[in-house]
């Protein structure tokens, strides 16, 4: 049953299973995100850490990169096993964004639908999905 937005998004980005993740090739990861990874995992290849960075996690899929930068404080394996804590970082992030909507406002508001698709997805399009995925999944 999709009851939030964070419900919504979870069944969208992840099928609801919050051991996924996904490698984005074309991120570029920023300094602040590998200065803040370091502090968490010690010797590991700048290429393993750009890795970690440029992928996104978990039941939202945040960028590793947003993750670190918004403060987590443990390692990528720790978070995938922590469904509240992935919860805890979804609502820092669209806190963080001002897109921290209700479920109606997605689905009844195109204003507030597109400004959430652009800065949670990068694309209107994702609003769509938003929406396709609430009619199917709310019988």
């Amino acid at each position: 049953m999709i009851a939030t937005l964070q419900d919504l998004v979870s069944a969208v980005e992840s099928s609801n299973n919050p051991k996924i993740w996904r490698f984005e090739p074309n991120y570029k990861p920023s300094q602040s995100g590998l200065s803040n990874i370091k502090k968490y995992y010690k010797g590991l290849s700048n290429a393993t850490y750009n890795i970690v960075l440029a992928s996104s996690w978990g039941l939202y899929q945040i960028m590793g990169d947003n993750l670190y930068n918004m403060g987590l404080q443990v390692s990528i394996m720790d978070y995938l096993d922590d469904v509240n804590l992935q919860g805890e970082y979804y609502k820092k992030y669209v806190t963080s964004r001002n897109i921290d909507y209700s479920l109606a406002e997605i689905i009844s508001n195109p204003a507030s639908r597109d400004n959430f698709s652009l800065r949670y997805n990068g694309s209107i399009g994702y609003g769509v999905v938003l929406v396709d995925t609430y009619n199917r999944l709310k019988s």
